[in-house]
């Protein structure tokens, strides 16, 4: 049994090993804890039974609780444990309040007598839990164990959190240590599966173990993780709080045909589509190239995904099958020359996927001019680098979105 240090409880005295016939009961308890100034230690109307109506073989499974009694904890109260004790009232009782025992704290046995045990121990806490060590782990295919709190990202799967908690005297029940997960941008919000608990190297902490899965269904962004414990005398630990963000993430590679040696930049354009060839998303990203070959990333990619498509302002677009991991990422290599390759190819100069007579003609209104428009092979100006590439591609046409 335990209470709420300065609050207030109903006590029912129950099962008195002396039956009570129209007796005063009497009881005992420590004042260190206890006191009647805030509540009534009289008798509370109305009575649950009459006990002139109690059947004394009891066949009708009556027996049981008597009377309520209101008690208040004291407000200075240390933490500690007590007891009370119950009586009937005895003919060679001596009269006076002494014989209640107020001053009992629960310690000597022999300040039990005259009295009957008819109560477990009572815990009075005022002090909230401590709490700390809270973690946020995954294991991910290729990095191993990482820890989401801090910079590495969340994929889809499994995210483990753990927590170490410690309380004294009232203890804490296992569920009552509860993790929250919130998606921040929708504000959804799920409650973690306690998988386990264990001991800690530090005497008397017990770790608290989570599990969230991450699946096809979780929308992807920030989520804040909260943790906190509440003992059995419904004292609240101070609240933990760590966030993890989930991709899903396609890692793609790009080569431009015929581009010169040395560092530039360009936009290139990926489209995303599925099953269908129904285009899911876009995204155009600035990529750096070093002697024609450019990495980039794309978040926020659908599940749905089956293909991915790659398109400079000045190539064809090239499309090539893409899917998702287990995991949630993915990885598109728009690489290699000849027949089989992937690389993009160039030549397409206004943007309508096909190189004719019109990308022809503003190749040459640029011809031999610093520009950005029909430099093809990224060299800073359109000459004859552009032109044959632009010839080798002569009638092609790019792929579908």
């Amino acid at each position: 049994m335990s209470i709420l240090l300065a609050g207030l409880f109903s006590l029912d005295v129950s099962a008195l090993n002396r039956k009570g016939s129209g007796v005063e009961v009497m009881q005992g308890f420590s004042t260190d804890f206890f006191t009647t100034n805030t509540s009534s230690l009289g008798l509370v109307d109305p009575w649950e039974y009459d006990m002139t109506d109690l059947n004394p073989s009891g066949s009708d499974g009556v027996y049981g609780t008597v009377e309520a009694i209101d008690l208040g904890s004291k407000d200075a109260a240390a933490d500690g444990v007590t007891k009370f004790y119950f009586r009937t009232r005895q003919t060679n009782d001596n009269a006076q309040a002494t014989t209640r025992l107020s001053g009992f704290d629960g310690t000597d046995d022999y300040e039990l007598l005259p009295f009957t045990l008819n109560t477990g121990l009572i815990t009075v806490d005022g002090t909230t839990p401590d709490i700390k060590s809270f973690t946020a782990t995954q294991v991910q295919t290729f990095a191993g164990s990482v820890d989401v709190f801090g910079d590495a990202l969340t994929y889809q799967g499994t995210v483990t959190f753990a927590v170490d908690v410690f309380d004294a005297p009232a203890g804490i029940d296992t569920n009552d240590v509860v993790c929250t997960v919130t998606h921040v941008a929708t504000t959804s919000e799920t409650t973690a599966v306690q998988t386990g608990t264990s001991s800690t190297t530090e005497v008397g902490w017990t770790r608290y173990t989570f599990t969230v899965l991450i699946d096809d269904d979780s929308p992807t962004g920030v989520y804040s993780v909260s943790v906190d414990a509440t003992d059995r005398s419904g004292n609240i630990s101070e609240l933990l709080t760590g966030t993890f963000e989930f991709v899903r993430r396609v890692e793609v590679t790009v080569q431009l045909q015929g581009a010169v040696a040395g560092l530039f930049t360009n936009e290139v354009t990926f489209l995303a589509t599925d099953v269908s060839g129904a285009v899911l998303a876009g995204w155009t990203n600035t990529v750096e190239f070093t002697d024609g070959i450019g990495m980039a990333i794309i978040d926020d990619v659908s599940v749905d995904m089956a293909s991915l498509s790659a398109k400079t302002g000045f190539s064809l677009r090239r499309r090539i099958t893409a899917y998702l991991d287990g995991e949630g990422q993915g990885s598109v290599s728009f690489i290699g020359t000849g027949v089989g390759g992937n690389q993009l190819l160039g030549g397409d100069l206004n943007d309508d996927n096909v190189v004719n007579m019109i990308d022809f003609n503003r190749l040459r209104y640029y011809w031999y001019t610093d520009n950005d428009v029909a430099d093809i092979d990224g060299d800073g100006y359109s000459a004859v680098g552009d032109l044959n590439i632009l010839k080798a591609n002569w009638y092609v046409t790019g792929d579908l979105q």
